[in-house]
């Protein structure tokens, strides 16, 4: 039986969500990139209306993209946290500071998916509740 470090399983599960994080934001900027909407299922049908809308730009970059920079900068730092415990701490405040704005991010993006299209994207509300995992995993 092998024992685990302390903050092993935190950390572990943090690159875990950050890996499905990146796997979701690859499927949005893919589906940008080649101007296919992507398959939003029977739930939800506002696929399409958020990721051409208008507010999938922001500061001129797609939203998915930076999505995708954001989980892949929290998958490499979840897992030089894991390969590198005894730097651990300062790339924890980091990813803690990163997942954080990307929390604050998604808070606005939902928003505008609420109150200003009326429409519902079921990836987008998936990237939220990941970065939101890996914000609140961080901080313990």
């Amino acid at each position: 039986m092998t024992e685990e470090r302390p903050g092993t399983v935190p950390q572990t599960c943090r690159a875990a969500l950050a890996l499905a994080g990146l796997g979701v934001a690859t499927y949005l900027s893919v589906s940008y990139v080649t101007g296919q909407a992507p398959a939003c299922g029977s739930i939800v049908s506002g696929c399409a209306q958020v990721t051409t809308s208008a507010y999938a730009r922001f500061l001129g970059a797609p939203v998915a993209v930076l999505g995708l920079a954001i989980f892949a900068l929290l998958l490499l730092g979840s897992l030089a946290s894991l390969a590198f415990p005894a730097q651990s701490a300062p790339v924890s405040v980091a990813l803690t500071v990163v997942s954080g704005g990307g929390v604050l991010f998604t808070l606005y993006l939902t928003a505008v998916e609420l109150f200003i299209l009326r429409a519902i994207c079921i990836w987008c509300v998936t990237s939220a509740l990941l970065v939101t995992g890996i914000f609140a995993l961080s901080l313990a």
